[in-house]
């Protein structure tokens, strides 16, 4: 395993797989033409500069069958031919990671890592660590953990996730659990924090759940009895239980979380 090493926006050291490395470690865990990789793009609505783009891994039964087994997102400003590279690129990175394969190796497996959080330490176990149990628990291709990205209707910046976990029958699919996200994008990146957030839920649905505190179902706890800060029919410009400034605020720090 090649890797490279730098320092992120914290300051901290990072040990990086680079995706050349990892594509080679992927085809030989899921050979073609029994399993294909696919990406495509599509224009973000209401904008003319902004695109999305989803990632996926097929799997081919045979006659005629075929079905993925992981998808994952990434959107961003194309402002030239090498931003549609780069968020393609960023797309399969995202794919890798969902199969095991992600680019931060940095650490020790099975570690966890300290968090505060309103005061509170929590011990958090990362995403990556947790994909690798669940694919062990819920092997491809007979099981997916499925994303789908959804457009709230009327808010031009607001979406939400559904993830899922699918096993795969003969010609048909059941679903084992579902979980969502939702939340107001403030920039490119909280696209994929918010799938993140997705999956994190689902796997915490499914026996997986990152931290011993669990924050998530701390804040559903003190949020009991609180009004959407959004009035019946979004995006009409009208005030909700909130000001348009305090909702604006509580929806960006929902999306950082």
């Amino acid at each position: 395993m090649r890797t490279v090493e730098f320092q992120n926006q914290e300051g901290a050291t990072v040990q990086w797989r680079p995706v050349s490395d990892r594509t080679e470690a992927v085809i030989q865990q899921f050979p073609p033409p029994r399993y294909g990789r696919t990406t495509q793009f599509t224009w973000w609505p209401g904008s003319v500069g902004h695109i999305y783009f989803a990632a996926q891994m097929l799997h081919h039964a045979g006659e005629g069958e075929s079905w993925p087994i992981a998808t994952r997102h990434a959107m961003g400003r194309v402002e030239s031919w090498g931003d549609l590279e780069m968020l393609e690129t960023a797309s399969i990175q995202r794919l890798y990671q969902a199969l095991g394969f992600p680019g931060n190796v940095s650490g020790e497996p099975g570690a966890t890592l300290t968090v505060e959080r309103d005061g509170v330490t929590i011990p958090w176990r990362p995403l990556d660590d947790r994909t690798v149990d669940v694919l062990k628990a819920f092997p491809p291709p007979v099981y997916e953990v499925r994303t789908a990205l959804n457009f709230w209707p009327g808010v031009k910046r607001q979406v939400w996730f559904r993830a899922q976990l699918i096993h795969h029958e003969p010609r048909q699919e059941r679903v084992i659990a579902t979980a969502h996200a939702a939340g107001l994008l403030a920039q490119c990146k909280d696209f994929e924090i918010l799938e993140t957030r997705a999956i994190q839920r689902l796997y915490g649905a499914i026996g997986f759940g990152g931290e011993i505190f669990d924050p998530d179902e701390d804040r559903d706890r003190a949020s009991l009895g609180t009004p959407f800060p959004w009035d019946e029919e979004p995006g009409t410009g009208k005030p909700g239980p909130m000001g348009q400034e305090e909702m604006t605020e509580y929806l960006r720090s929902l999306v950082q979380q």
